[in-house]
């Protein structure tokens, strides 16, 4: 070693001096190969690597750059780009091979790369001490003062298993000081210790995973090299299928003609460029490994995910496996290390390469025989779809066949069904008819939704002689195909079932008692959809009789359809005391698929009873169990908004419940051509109510046959509505005996209840008053009997005709009033003023209508109560004088105004219609100010711009004289009034209990807003909060008045709160993991707004989190354009930054 003061003295020495201060002795000459040291020539559609020199830029203090990566990755290119970069200073290379592990050769090369560093060592190395003139260089590299130099040292891994050899990058870049900096391109990590100095942030290391084409970059080379953009979606599975190996995209012919195209329509690599690969990889990796090392690999290539364990399990020597193993780890393999399964996984192409070199070179009985082994491990592990895939490539379809039916639920809960349909259409046609196949395939059919294909299916196969030796096969085909059906087809069924059933079961033995559960409950469906309810409720309790112990979910499906037949019938208490027994069996036995079936199933039956808030709630619970258990169906689907709908079209929020029917008549429409034809009618049904009546389904579309079904019954009532708008007496008259026919024959006491009041409403002569009365009271009666406190298809102008009649005819106020109690107000005026007009009403009749109007607060009585005043007998007089008192006592009744979205005002359960669009405007400025009171003069200025102040000021008063007749034609003189007028300025008094939607979400979310930093409030009551305030926006503030001055700024106050809510509630998901509840809250907002860009980069950076980059770019490329079409303007800059980010990150 030499000292400080030698050192010191060879460098005050000449040069000559220096080139002269070793023995020469034993001279061996180098001869130095220039394309050693000279970067290879740059690739022909090669992209730049930007983002890598990016991050090399960024760690500015790291002078060793460490690029390992196995072969493929692009590490010789990113160097030479890295040295291209560079503007100035020196700048070396050394291509290293096999050769270079001499260490006297390798430190001529090396000195020669660094000429630009040692301008004055000799080249002629024969004899030196090699140690001393390592330590002479690195003196010299410390005393070096010339510009910035750069080396790259390309093939690492040729010498670094020499430990001399290896010790001298670090050397180097320590005596450096910063002024070299040393890139070393390898395909194995250095043996040379860098972690620490990693740390410290003096060697960055890029390694496969950062060296891997991201797919900004995959996109880039596919354009380059093929010379036409590739579609998005393409790109994306090419990059996924490749994981961005950057060979892979750099092997593809660069412009092709049109007919060489590689098959990249779905991202697919197409045969002959996997060949190109293939032979890529042989001569850069295969060759370089140790033939054991290599066999191991072919023969493993059968597992995705190599274990000890695993290897053991299939090749000859299983006590070599963990050095196997620890040789890969070290090798030029392209793989990742899985800690979690303490196990390796080759890069997919790799992986299929070894396997098809296995194939090619091992005789077929050993390939086979390792297919087998391979798949009996994968079932030791449970893992039986990888099992079934090897047995299908081998064609061994007995095997695979046999797995697929005996674990049938385990491989469709793993993976769905897509992949089994594929095998199964892949057998031959021997295999058709066998048993096993024919129950897969049926299975198959049923859960993909394709009934129609399950029923031509198993059409001609449900025979008994076919299997007379698996009777349990064959009931679970005949069940398959009789659910097919039964959801498909219009009835009726029923008797078809029930005759094939009792011919089966006659001729065929052997079934378990579980499959003649199963057969009764198919009857019991059958059954209840045509309406024989007492037939339905025995099949299924002799079902749940006949279910044995090991099957207890399928007797809680007998337990559920019990209470839903139950509730047709009437007894919805016992209904719902069953579902809650049913629910703790649930949770007793961990059976969490069924929970938000029934938590559906209660709602329903909330919602028929007219327990509307119960209903709302149980359909929360259902959609909580939906996401908690992963239990989504489309069954479920095809209810949630039905019920939702309803709940809320019955509590006074008909817009959206109106909106809500509609966006179910799809799912609904997939499930069941029955339940799809129910949510027809009832929007139909709702939207006449709303007055603006669609036509959803004509006459014709409902079968004749279909005489007994609650679809039929639906559609009498909508007729019955029909007919009695439109004053047609003859048509009510029909449609409702109809009603009561089915509903009586059926023992449905709630329809009776319905058509019952609608045959009451068909009679008008004073000689039908008996049978009214007998009516009204047997539809209350059974209504009262049943817990009911609505009745099916219930409407405002039923409700009040049953209500005044049934008080006038003298019935139980008690009885009548239980139809108020569901929570929904009504305008009881009309049907009153109609009965006290009735000149021919006893005048017992008038007292109890008197009595009712003060009890139930019916205001608009004051014409009539005026005209019976003059002619009041003493006994009259009690009842009077109390209507009276209310008269003085009484207030306004509360509005209930919805401003978002649209525009719509109810008071009393009476929709406010305005005669004057004047009057409306006038009332809408007064609500978007409220509670602040507007000057005459700026109200004519808003209403009436640019009109004469003298006609303003006449508009105005008439304008408002016409608003106070809309808002209360009930209203009485010097009574309350909404609008008061006080010092020249008009403005709204609204009476407690009022609703302002846009004012109550200004509140809530201002709430909300202010609590986001309070530390102390749960994650999930501020969710629950924000999804409370969120729900009430339901579009901009008065959408149909655009370019209205006094709107505007206020719109766009409530458009920017929204937008914060919802940021906030994303937020909040995000970090709750709960990334598919944030998508839907940031899409529902997106509708709004969709060039909301703080909307946009949440997006993105969700489905960047779920590893969506396709549906990432999708909604990129949609904002992108959308700005472009309508505004003319490019992207955010911060936006499509962001999605460039996105974009760039390798494919993990």
């Amino acid at each position: 070693m030499l000292s400080p003061a030698k050192k010191e003295n060879i460098l005050l020495r000449s040069d000559t001096d220096l080139t002269r201060g070793y023995p020469w002795s034993n001279l061996l000459a180098v001869h130095i190969l220039g394309s050693k040291l000279s970067p290879p020539k740059p690739l022909r559609g090669a992209i730049e690597r930007r983002r890598l020199i990016e991050v090399i830029e960024e760690a500015d203090e790291a002078n060793l750059v460490l690029l390992v990566a196995p072969a493929g990755y692009g590490k010789t290119t990113a160097a030479q780009q890295i040295l291209d970069r560079q503007q100035s200073g020196v700048k070396a290379w050394y291509h290293l091979d096999a050769s270079d592990t001499n260490l006297e050769r390798f430190m001529t090369y090396l000195i020669e790369a660094l000429r630009g560093v040692l301008p004055k060592f000799t080249r002629d190395l024969a004899g030196i001490n090699i140690n001393q003139l390592t330590e002479d260089v690195c003196f010299a590299v410390e005393r070096y003062r010339g510009p910035q130099a750069y080396l790259v040292l390309d093939n690492w891994e040729c010498v670094d298993h020499i430990s001399d050899i290896a010790s001298i990058p670090p050397l180097l870049v320590r005596s450096g000081q910063g002024k070299i900096s040393v890139v070393i391109a390898s395909r194995v990590s250095p043996s040379f210790k860098f972690r620490r100095e990693q740390a410290r942030g003096n060697i960055l290391l890029l390694d496969s995973t950062q060296l891997a084409f991201s797919l900004s970059e995959c996109q880039e080379v596919l354009r380059l090299r093929l010379g036409r953009d590739i579609e998005d979606e393409a790109v994306v599975r090419f990059w996924k299928e490749t994981s961005g190996w950057c060979v892979s995209a750099g092997l593809l012919p660069t412009k092709p003609p049109q007919s060489g195209l590689p098959d990249l329509a779905h991202g697919k690599l197409s045969p002959k460029h996997i060949g190109v690969l293939c032979d890529h990889f042989m001569e850069e990796v295969y060759e370089t490994l140790s033939p054991d090392l290599a066999g191991f690999l072919c023969e493993t290539s059968l597992f995705e995910v190599i274990t000890v364990e695993r290897c053991a399990a299939v090749i000859s020597a299983p006590e070599k496996v963990e050095g196997f193993l620890d040789e890969l780890g070290r090798s030029a393999v392209p793989h990742i290390v899985l800690e979690r399964q303490s196990g390796y996984r080759l890069h997919a192409l790799v992986r299929q390469i070894f396997r098809s070199h296995l194939e090619e070179t091992t005789e077929p009985e050993r390939f086979a025989a390792l297919c087998r082994t391979t798949a009996n491990r994968y079932l030791t592990e449970g893992l039986t779809f990888e099992a079934i895939s090897l047995f299908m490539e081998l064609g061994e379809y007995e095997r695979a066949l046999d797995l697929m039916d005996t674990r049938w639920t385990e491989v469709y809960g793993q993976h769905g069904w897509t992949q089994v349909k594929t095998w199964l259409e892949a057998f031959p046609a021997d295999y058709h008819n066998r048993t096993a196949f024919i129950k897969t395939y049926s299975n198959v059919l049923n859960v993909s939704g394709d009934n129609k294909g399950a029923i031509a299916f198993l059409r001609d196969k449900l025979s008994p002689d076919r299997f007379a030796d698996d009777p349990e096969s064959f009931g679970s085909l005949w069940a398959n195909y009789w659910w097919s059906r039964i959801n498909t087809e219009w009835g009726p069924h029923y008797d078809s079932v029930k005759k094939d059933h009792d011919a089966l079961t006659a001729v065929a033995r052997g079934f378990s008692p579980t499959m003649l559960g199963i057969f009764q409950n198919t009857l019991g469906m059958a059954a209840h959809l045509e309406l024989h309810l007492e037939e339905a409720i025995a099949h299924v309790r002799k079902a749940a009789e006949l279910i044995e112990e090991p099957y207890p979910r399928l007797r809680i499906v007998a337990d559920q359809n019990l209470a839903l037949y139950l509730h047709l019938r009437g007894e919805s208490v016992d209904a719902l005391n069953l579902l809650n027994q049913a629910r703790d069996d649930c949770r007793r036995l961990s059976l969490q698929s069924q929970i938000s079936k029934l938590h559906m199933l209660e709602a329903s039956i909330h919602l028929d009873m007219g327990y509307y808030r119960e209903a709302l709630s149980d359909i929360h619970h259902c959609i909580t169990a939906m996401r908690e258990f992963g239990t989504y169906s489309l069954q479920l689907d095809a209810y949630v908004d039905r019920f939702r709908g309803l709940a809320l079209w019955y509590l006074g929020d008909r817009t959206e419940g109106l909106r809500l029917l509609k966006s179910a008549r799809e799912t609904a429409r997939q499930f069941s051509v029955l339940t799809g034809m129910e949510v027809e009618l009832l929007d139909e049904y709702y939207s006449l109510l709303s007055d603006n009546p669609i036509s959803a389904v004509g006459d014709q579309e409902i079968p004749a046959r279909v005489q007994r079904s609650v679809c039929h019954l639906i559609f009498l009532a909508l007729e019955a509505t029909k007919s009695y708008r439109g004053q047609d007496l003859a048509g009510l008259k029909q449609r409702a005996t109809a009603i009561c026919d089915v509903a009586m024959r059926c023992e449905m006491p709630q329809w009776v209840a319905t058509g019952s009041f609608f045959l009451a409403m068909s009679l008008t002569g004073r000689e039908e008053r008996k049978r009214q009365a007998d009516l009204l009271e047997t539809g209350l009666s059974h209504l009262r009997r049943a817990g009911w406190r609505s009745y099916p298809m219930a409407n405002d102008e039923i409700t009040a005709f049953v209500l005044a009649k049934a008080t006038s005819f003298g019935i139980d106020s008690a009885l009548i009033e239980v139809l108020l109690s569901g929570g929904s107000e009504i305008d009881l005026t009309p049907a009153f003023r109609s009965e006290l007009k009735d000149t021919n009403l006893p005048e017992e009749a008038r007292i109890r209508l008197w009595e009712a109007a003060s009890r139930l607060a019916v205001r608009g009585l004051v014409v009539p109560f005026k005209e019976a005043a003059g002619n009041m007998p003493p006994e009259k007089l009690p009842a009077m004088d109390k209507y009276r008192e209310f008269l003085s006592q009484c207030g306004l009744p509360p509005l209930r105004i919805e401003m978002l979205g649209g525009f719509s005002v109810t008071a009393g359960g009476r929709t406010v219609q305005f005669n004057r669009s004047a009057s409306r405007l006038l009332f809408q400025n007064l609500l978007v100010v409220y509670p602040r009171k507007m000057h005459e003069e700026e109200l004519i200025e808003s209403v009436w711009p640019e009109t004469d102040p003298n006609k303003g000021r006449a508009s105005l008063r008439t304008a408002i004289k016409d608003l106070r007749k809309a808002l209360d034609p009930y209203a009485v003189q010097r009574g309350p009034s909404y609008i008061v007028y006080v010092d020249r300025h008009y403005g709204l008094e609204l009476p407690a209990k009022s609703r302002v939607d846009h004012l109550d979400f200004a509140s809530l979310i201002g709430e909300c807003l202010r609590k986001q930093t309070t530390t102390t409030i749960a994650v999930k009551d501020r969710i629950a909060g924000l999804r409370r305030a969120l729900e009430i926006y339901r579009g901009p503030l008065l959408p149909m008045l655009p370019y209205e001055s006094f709107v505007i700024e206020r719109r766009e106050e409530y458009q920017v709160l929204y937008q914060k809510g919802t940021m906030l509630l994303a937020q909040l998901l995000i970090a709750d993991k709960s990334l598919e509840d944030a998508t839907a809250a940031v899409e529902k907002a997106m509708v709004y707004d969709r060039l909301w860009t703080d909307g946009v980069r949440l997006l993105l950076q969700i489905h960047s989190a779920q590893g969506e980059i396709l549906k990432a770019m999708r909604v990129y490329r949609n904002y992108e354009k959308r700005l472009q079409d309508e505004l003319g303007l490019p992207a955010d800059a911060d936006i499509r930054d962001y999605f460039n980010e996105i974009v760039k990150t390798p494919v993990s």
